[in-house]
């Protein structure tokens, strides 16, 4: 029977951690029909020395990456390596900030099989929310995603990385995240597109991750740098342009233009303007 799992990155999350962690240890034997949970998780501290625990809980590695900047693509290949996945194993990736429901590990490891990139329906928590709190009952679906429904999908483009299940012979077989994408933006949907061109059939889970609100800068004008490079790298290999919305928000400001196949970068955010997009704590 194979394996499954759950794969963390975190930076200076450990609130988050803390409650996912809790989270994942209630996802162990709590549905028989669904399957089982997790056999491991792998927690990947990205240039984080410290851990909130003196011990990990059960079931629980740790290990840590020193890497430059806010390292995405680098840390989830580096979480996939450490894990003892074989083949036809299951890799779960869970963004930090998502809570697991206790059937979500389940079923997305019993939605999951070869050839398939299988996503999870995320859903959102509203801000101030805590423990005790029951969080299911209060988390919603983003708004952008309320049509999908669930089944197999041919909306590539809507696949977010926060929550997501593939057999690990897939995984490397499509090179995992590319690391050349650095920093924030654009390297989930190249992996995606990946698994498309690979083949792959990409599947909507009815399995939900429950998303903790946090402080934003909406838009990421904090991330200005790494969007513009990653833009140009994913256009370069697609011919088209990811993260419409922002590019946009860019150029609206007059920080940049995209004149067909090039995109100019005008000037750099001040750091009032990335200060004016600062939310200290938002649902989406």
């Amino acid at each position: 029977m194979p394996t499954t799992s759950v794969l963390v990155l975190t930076h200076d999350r450990d609130e988050h951690l803390l409650r996912q962690a809790d989270s994942l240890q209630h996802t162990q034997g709590c549905d028989a029909a669904a399957g089982r949970g997790w056999d491991e998780v792998v927690v990947t501290f990205v240039n984080q020395d410290t851990e909130p625990w003196e011990f990990p809980p059960d079931g629980v590695r740790t290990q840590h990456l020193e890497a430059e900047g806010l390292a995405l693509a680098a840390g989830r290949n580096a979480s996939a390596r450490a894990a003892r996945a074989q083949d036809e194993d299951v890799l779960v990736f869970l963004d930090v900030d998502c809570l697991a429901e206790p059937t979500t590990v389940a079923t997305l490891a019993a939605d999951c099989r070869p050839g398939r990139l299988v996503m999870a329906s995320p859903c959102y928590l509203p801000p101030g929310w805590a423990p005790p709190s029951d969080p299911s009952s209060v988390a919603i679906p983003h708004p952008s995603r309320e049509g999908l429904g669930s089944g197999p999908s041919a909306d590539w483009h809507m696949f977010w990385s926060l929550g997501f299940a593939i057999t690990a012979g897939d995984f490397w077989r499509v090179g995992g995240f590319d690391e050349d994408y650095r920093g924030y933006g654009g390297e989930d949907t190249d992996f995606a597109f990946r698994c498309r061109d690979a083949g792959m059939h990409f599947f909507l889970s009815p399995a939900r991750v429950l998303h903790q609100a946090h402080a934003v800068h909406r838009p990421p004008l904090h991330h200005f740098a790494s969007i513009v490079t990653n833009a140009r790298r994913f256009h370069q290999r697609w011919g088209r342009w990811p993260m419409e919305g922002w590019l946009d928000a860019f150029a609206a400001r007059g920080l940049l233009r995209i004149d067909g196949d090039e995109l100019v970068v005008l000037r750099e955010p001040t750091v009032d303007e990335v200060a004016a997009t600062h939310q200290p704590t938002a649902r989406f």
